[in-house]
């Protein structure tokens, strides 16, 4: 039993699941709600609803507004509803790509303590990964794959990336550095089996979309036509939403920590670009954010916390030495990670009950 107990996997996995079950369940006691509406906050109602009409092959009559949202996490669900139902499920989902992430992140770095800080933050890693939200699963899958192809197993990365873009299109900031490090490399055979691994899963989606909706990829399409509206050039909308009294001091103040430790975390990885994970990790870094600088939407600014999250793995690691090695450090960013979900949660509920946001989701299991 010591010996288990000792163990630095069991520790890891204890604790990140332990973390979260006791965060979930003091937002619901703390805010006097039922599951049922906790885990409909964010975009846990949506994905929910999508969930629903797949278990039911109903996905052609799915609202549109939702059809933006990635298949990959509300299958996740639909997998597991049966035995869990659809409410439990959800979160199952992305706490078990939690524990994937923490585990994975060890096993590749050997990192005791930044695998432990790896568990809390950043506050919103520690905040959606505790909801109805695809970013756990997201970036477990994305580490599963970066494991595979770090032994040297090319067509298992490139499957279980072409699942992750199902999740979230962004997988693509991943999969093109790999690609063109295996072309670089000249390892020709290792570059086609990547290739064909990440086009597999998603050429299966495409045949579906087009079937249903007559749509190449039905999600990034109703992007497209929700932000077409939005132009502006790049980083524009960042500087005139710190400008606009619509938001708060604290939103403004979190979005530039947020993105200038990603600026931090991006020299630091060039600086050490004679790796070949922080290249790799570099590239992933700088293309996530060119993207997320280059949308011109509200949502760019308003989201820009839960988006970095997407290739949060590079940013542990490009902030590693900011990192204090000690427990009191890891406790430190656990108690201000735990208050900051509380702060954000206790606010959203008072506006969705103000607004009669919450629906009734009793018939989803």
């Amino acid at each position: 039993m010591k010996k288990v107990l000792n163990n630095i996997y069991f520790q890891l996995s204890l604790i990140t699941i332990c973390s979260r079950l006791l965060l979930i369940g003091a937002h619901i006691i703390y805010n006097s709600i039922p599951l049922q509406w906790y885990v409909q906050l964010h975009d846990g109602q949506e994905y929910l609803i999508y969930a629903r009409y797949l278990s039911t092959m109903q996905i052609a009559n799915l609202p549109e507004a939702i059809t933006r949202l990635g298949v990959g996490y509300p299958l996740l669900i639909v997998v597991f509803k049966t035995l869990l139902g659809m409410n439990i499920a959800s979160l199952f989902v992305n706490v078990l790509g939690t524990v994937i992430t923490v585990l994975l992140f060890y096993r590749i770095f050997q990192e005791r303590t930044l695998a432990f800080y790896f568990i809390f933050f950043t506050p919103s890693w520690f905040h959606y990964s505790t909801h109805a939200m695809s970013e756990g699963i997201f970036v477990g899958v994305s580490m599963l794959a970066l494991y595979f192809w770090i032994k040297q197993k090319s067509l298992p990365a490139g499957l279980v990336l072409g699942f992750a873009f199902l999740i979230r299109p962004v997988a693509l900031w991943l999969i093109l550095p790999i690609l063109i490090i295996n072309l670089i490399q000249r390892k020709w055979q290792s570059a086609l089996l990547f290739a064909l691994g990440t086009l597999l899963i998603p050429g299966c989606w495409i045949f579906v979309s087009l079937s249903v909706w007559h749509s190449l990829i039905k999600n990034i399409a109703t992007h497209f036509h929700r932000v077409q509206n939005y132009y502006s050039p790049p980083f524009w909308v960042f500087l005139t939403s710190t400008f606009s009294p619509h938001y708060s001091f604290f939103k403004k103040l979190y979005f530039w920590l947020n993105y200038f430790i990603s600026i931090y975390a991006l020299i630091a990885l060039y600086r050490g670009r004679a790796s070949l994970i922080n290249l790799l990790f570099f590239w992933w870094l700088i293309l996530s954010l060119v993207f997320y600088t280059g949308v011109s939407s509200p949502w760019a600014f308003e989201c820009f916390d839960r988006y970095i999250l997407s290739c949060l793995p590079a940013l542990i690691v490009g902030l590693k030495r900011l990192f204090p090695r000690n427990r009191w450090g890891v406790l430190m960013i656990a108690f201000l990670s735990f208050a900051i979900s509380l702060y954000w949660d206790h606010n959203l509920i008072a506006i969705w009950t103000r607004q009669n946001h919450f629906i009734n989701l009793a018939d989803f299991n």
